[in-house]
């Protein structure tokens, strides 16, 4: 940060563009520390912090279960809610909602009205702390055989007001249950005005409504959802696990939609297309499916390129008559993933599916038969994934495993070039036959299975042969069987005839995988020790980083920023901001603290700022927020090393940073202004008592122990001899003493910075102390191998001296005629 021009963050061009990047890498907690920066970062982090509104994440949680109460956090009660709406409403794009009071708010403010995606869950499950209160004493009420108090409104009926004509006869009010009259005509209101604010947002492109949406009410008539979608020119994503929606009518009313997912169980013929869709790209079925409706979908959705369902019924036959259906004409399906299709329509799947899937890319099934491999191998040249598992660990459903053909997996690695995913850990794999098996998949990057069949001694058996050639058990055997006990008791031994995760056993060979990012050694015995030192045995290393995880004993995540980018991108921003702004966006996050912690204490100017208003109450009993010499001296010793440039014209600086403590050895410019001239109000008392004493006067207000003379010591032998008090009136004589001491720490901070380049000596040291000799300052200049400026208006040097002294000197000034 340079001294002679300090940039405001408007000052920068490009800046607005570099925030704009990094806001959408950040946390709203982070963002609303950075819209306190400066106005500048508040225009631009506003957006990104209002872009997404999460009722379920960060502060909103806490907000909403406590808004109603007497206590509302810092006051964030409903009123406080409206009125960030009224004021924020207009930014949110993607609106994620849980609490029907932000429905109700959202709906009333009449500012969201830029929304790209709505989405509901647990409508009408999440109370507010006060809400919860009430209803347990309503149900104590109700379990103590009162029943419901008329408070609650029992007796009354609930009014049902439409917002709006669309509803008319379309919604069927939830059953009162224990609900007070009152929350029933919210519920009724909340539902119409969700569904309105759906009409409000015409730009809309994702629209997610989940089941909790029937806790406020029903709907009869389902085409009031249909006129919605018809609002709904730019709806991309529609996703529903609330209505029964006729599929074919969905399209015909969105136009552009390309994404549908139906987590409801839906009838069959709902799906039975009878018109070309060309928008549909992807479609996600939470139900299983007549394998007539799958071939129909396929020829009326001729751009479908992802297909998702739980398998084929079992409630009619097979349908064989696909090429009829299809015209002959193969499908451009690429992913096509059964949720939970079991293997009895392997051969159907084999015979009439994946013929006409010469494109598909992505396969997922439960189990991989040898029927289903081959099918795989022969009509699917183009596969890259394959799924036969939803992640679990091998432990967690090992149990309930069903039995497995062998050698499946070979038949891909054999016969799919393309296959770049592998991720089937219930299936094994034949040791002997992987070494010999003609693997064709050069661009395998996951590869997750058993490797069965590796003959190898149990750690009883090794143990065994040990003591039989020693002829002794050591203590190192027994605790070895000891911690393998505890370990199998903990997770469950390991399985037999897999290869055992040693270095004898080549783990060392991981090293030549140079973009190996993860590795799992899950139900492998491992006898290496702590997780920590494999990366070490192995020669892990950069440019990726590797996950080693071994669910059934220890579990490492690797957080990865946002952004590779990001540090250099907050240090090009650092340099043009000034330190009030540094100091706020060091307590963003962490990442922000470590990165721009160098750039706050890189320039160290005590003119400037709060330093002067902490400097001058330091020593006094109203100091700044507990900012006196200790608190001074606290930080200098924990970023005392970052400073570059030092300003000085403080004397309990120059104290400070020279101290050892201070860690204040690399700063590579050096200037004092006026030391003798900055004193705090202790100070300015004191000298004012000591002219009162020296005028024959009567002191007022202070009264020091002792006033009479005293040289000072000398703090180096450097200086013994070189330097003498200065005498004057309006100088105590302990702050003669203490100047002394300042000139002498003074140099002996430009002695402990061996790279200092650059250093002015102003001419205010000359009002504290008198220099003999400047012998000292030659020996203190001699070791500085990088020093190539001096300004000197202190003392009177020899030009010539300093020029042999110091060979890297480009620049001297003085005000002295030498």
């Amino acid at each position: 940060m340079s001294n002679s021009s300090s940039l405001r963050s408007t000052d920068i061009p490009h800046l607005p563009e570099i925030l704009v990047h990094i806001g959408f890498m950040l946390t709203p907690p982070d963002l609303l520390s950075c819209v306190q920066v400066c106005r500048l970062w508040n225009d631009i982090f506003v957006l990104p912090l209002y872009h997404t509104l999460d009722d379920s994440k960060y502060s909103w949680p806490i907000i909403m279960s406590e808004y109603d109460s007497e206590d509302a956090v810092g006051k964030k009660d409903e009123e406080w809610i409206r009125k960030v709406f009224d004021k924020h409403g207009h930014l949110v794009r993607h609106f994620s909602v849980s609490w029907t009071l932000l429905i109700d708010c959202a709906f009333d403010t009449g500012t969201f009205t830029q929304l790209h995606s709505i989405s509901t869950s647990f409508i009408g499950v999440r109370q507010s702390r006060r809400k919860q209160i009430e209803f347990q004493h309503r149900m104590s009420l109700v379990n103590d055989g009162h029943g419901l108090p008329f408070v609650s409104g029992c007796a009354e009926v609930a009014r049902r007001v439409l917002l709006s004509p669309l509803f008319t006869d379309a919604l069927t009010p939830k059953s009162a249950g224990r609900s007070t009259v009152r929350e029933q005509e919210q519920n009724w209101e909340t539902i119409q005005k969700l569904l309105l604010l759906v009409t409000h947002n015409p730009g809309l492109k994702r629209l997610q409504l989940d089941q909790s949406l029937k806790n406020l009410a029903g709907i009869k008539d389902i085409s009031c959802i249909y006129q919605i979608l018809r609002t709904l020119p730019e709806l991309a994503t529609f996703e529903s696990d609330f209505l029964a929606v006729d599929f074919g009518r969905v399209l015909d009313f969105a136009p552009k939609l390309h994404t549908c997912n139906f987590a409801v169980t839906i009838n069959s013929s709902n799906f039975l297309l009878t018109t070309p869709y060309l928008q549909l790209q992807s479609l996600n079925v939470d139900s299983y499916m007549e394998s007539r409706t799958f071939f129909t979908l396929l020829n009326n959705l001729p751009r479908l390129g992802r297909l998702s369902f739980h398998g084929f019924s079992n409630r009619s036959e097979f349908c064989v008559v696909s090429p009829r259906i299809l015209n002959n004409i193969p499908s451009r399906l690429r992913v096509l993933r059964f949720h939970h299709q079991t293997n009895t329509k392997d051969q159907h799947i084999a015979d009439h599916v994946l013929p006409w899937l010469p494109h598909l890319t992505e396969f997922r099934i439960n189990i991989l038969t040898t029927t289903i491999a081959w099918a795989l191998v022969h009509h699917c040249p183009m596969l890259e994934i394959f799924e036969a598992t939803n992640g679990e660990s091998l432990h967690e459903e090992y149990i309930n495993r069903p039995l497995l053909e062998m050698g499946t997996a070979s038949i891909l690695f054999s016969g799919c070039p393309r296959l770049k995913v592998f991720d089937g850990i219930h299936h094994e794999i034949d040791a002997e036959k992987m070494i010999t098996l003609p693997i064709v998949c050069e661009e395998l990057v996951v590869f997750r299975c058993q490797i069965r069949g590796v003959p190898r001694l149990t750690s009883t058996e090794q143990r065994s042969i040990r003591t039989q050639e020693t002829g002794s058990s050591t203590l190192k055997d027994e605790q070895e069987a000891e911690e393998a006990a505890q370990r199998d008791y903990d997770y469950g031994s390991p399985f037999a005839d897999t290869l055992e995760l040693s270095l004898d056993f080549g783990l060392d060979r991981l090293g030549v995988l140079t973009d190996l990012e993860v590795f799992g050694f899950e139900s492998l015995d491992h006898r290496i020790g702590r997780v920590g030192k494999l990366k070490a045995a192995v020669g892990i290393a950069p440019p990726h980083p590797v996950i080693i995880y071994p669910p059934i004993f220890h579990a490492f995540n690797s957080f990865l920023n946002n952004s590779l980018m990001m540090p250099e991108i907050l240090q090009a921003i650092a340099i043009h901001l000034d330190p009030p702004d540094l100091l706020t966006c060091i307590q963003v996050c962490n990442l922000w603290h470590k990165t721009l912690l160098p750039a706050l204490w890189h320039t160290i100017d005590d003119r400037k700022y709060a330093w002067p208003t902490i400097l001058s109450l330091y020593d006094s009993e109203d100091s700044l927020g507990e900012q006196d010499e200790t608190w001074l001296r606290d930080i200098f010793s924990k970023h005392g090393y970052l400073i570059r440039h030092l300003i000085v014209t403080w004397k309990i600086l120059v104290d400070i940073s020279s101290d050892s403590s201070s860690c204040c050895n690399n700063v590579q410019v050096l200037s004092t202004f006026d030391v003798s001239d900055n004193i705090t109000e202790e100070e300015e008392r004191e000298q004012r008592w000591y002219s009162n004493q020296i005028m024959g006067q009567t002191a007022t207000r202070y009264r020091p122990g002792n006033p009479t003379a005293q040289t000072g010591k000398t703090l180096l032998p450097l200086f013994e001899g070189m330097l003498a008090p200065l005498k004057a009136n309006d100088r105590t004589p302990d702050q003669q003493k203490r100047d002394l001491e300042t000139v002498q720490r003074f140099w002996m901070l430009v002695r402990q910075n061996l790279g200092l380049r650059s250093l002015r000596l102003d001419g205010g040291l000359n009002r504290l102390c008198v220099i003999k000799d400047p012998q000292f300052i030659y020996e203190i200049l001699g070791p500085l191998l990088q020093f190539c400026e001096l300004e000197n208006n202190v003392v009177v040097l020899d030009r010539q001296r300093l020029l042999d002294l110091l060979p890297g000197l480009q620049t001297y000034r003085t005000n002295f005629s030498e």
